[in-house]
């Protein structure tokens, strides 16, 4: 069984092992966030901007699935309601925040595995490094260099893989981050438009 494990993996101690765990975990964030922004359409253009507005002016809401397209069947919902402007927003408002904090998850954990695997693949060079000058002392005089080059081998191993398992998290961070951050500007822009439209009707409605 162990013949068809990498030796890499045999050699590099309990700490690869970690790692490669980390690397399965940090893959399947990746893939999970991605398709839940996806989906979310987080890309805002003043062609659907529009239709979201006609959604909030129209007779009945249509089907919403993304965050924009909530916002605007809520703020619909509640103007066909008769809420007043300034609830409708106040309630968009915490709305949006919390779409935005649900788009965040699985987020987190691809910060950690960023911030974790160069430590832990640290920490098994460190650990590797004093088994192999262990194995020197013991050698005596008897000091055979293959040895402690083969020991300082594996224990850089560890970093290496660390290294390798955090820049992909850590880029992948820093992509959904910035997805994230215009879709919050493009969110507070949309609920300044809903606002006017909002408005709008009011003084269309009491002019009439």
């Amino acid at each position: 069984m162990m013949d068809l494990v990498p030796v890499w993996l045999v050699q590099g101690g309990w700490v690869i092992w970690i790692l490669a765990v980390g690397s399965v975990v940090s893959i399947a964030a990746i893939i999970y966030v991605f398709t839940r922004h996806a989906a979310a359409r987080l890309a805002l253009s003043p062609r659907r901007t529009e239709a979201l507005l006609e959604t909030v002016l129209g007779p009945e809401g249509g089907i919403a699935r993304t965050p924009y397209e909530i916002l605007a069947a809520t703020a619909g919902k509640l103007r066909r309601a008769g809420t007043p402007r300034q609830e409708i927003l106040d309630e968009l408002t915490i709305l949006a925040t919390e779409q935005l904090n649900d788009l965040r998850t699985g987020m987190r954990l691809l910060e950690v595995i960023a911030g974790a695997a160069p430590l832990m693949g640290l920490l098994g060079t460190v650990l590797g490094m004093i088994e192999a000058f262990k194995q020197l002392e013991m050698g005596g005089s008897q000091i055979d260099p293959s040895v402690l080059s083969g020991g300082i081998w594996q224990a850089l191993l560890t970093t290496a893989a660390g290294l390798i398992v955090a820049l992909p998290a850590l880029i992948a961070w820093h992509h959904f981050d910035r997805g994230l951050e215009n879709a919050r500007i493009a969110m507070n822009a949309l609920l300044a438009r809903i606002s006017n439209a909002l408005r709008a009707a009011d003084r269309a409605g009491s002019g009439s």
